[in-house]
């Protein structure tokens, strides 16, 4: 699947790198703790958390997600989305609740 896919079926807005859209998504990882994330987190997962600190971006990077997942519809300061961006690493944002947008990622895996 792709992020563009998630991003529709999780009625979720693109926030960074629109243009990464075809990026596959191959797995799911839910987990606001970011050091444990940075450890669980594979290549090619959609990150589920409500964290919103600019340190996703880095968990991000060093685990190779296809994307950060930000649920609960939870603020993201325009400083975290640039610093994104700049990484390429693509957030994108949805009102459903983790548990809620992993199951509906597993439905499609």
């Amino acid at each position: 699947m792709t992020v563009e896919k998630l991003a529709q079926v999780l009625n979720a807005d693109i926030l960074t790198c629109a243009e990464d859209k075809d990026k596959q998504v191959t797995g799911c990882y839910v987990c606001d703790l970011l050091s444990l994330a940075m450890s669980k987190v594979r290549a090619g997962d959609a990150w589920i958390t409500v964290q919103t600190n600019i340190n996703i971006a880095a968990v991000a990077v060093l685990t190779d997600a296809a994307c950060v997942v930000v649920a609960e519809g939870m603020h993201i300061e325009d400083s975290v989305t640039a610093k994104a961006g700049s990484e390429g690493v693509t957030i994108i944002k949805t009102q459903m609740s983790a548990f809620d947008a992993a199951m509906e990622i597993g439905k499609l895996l």
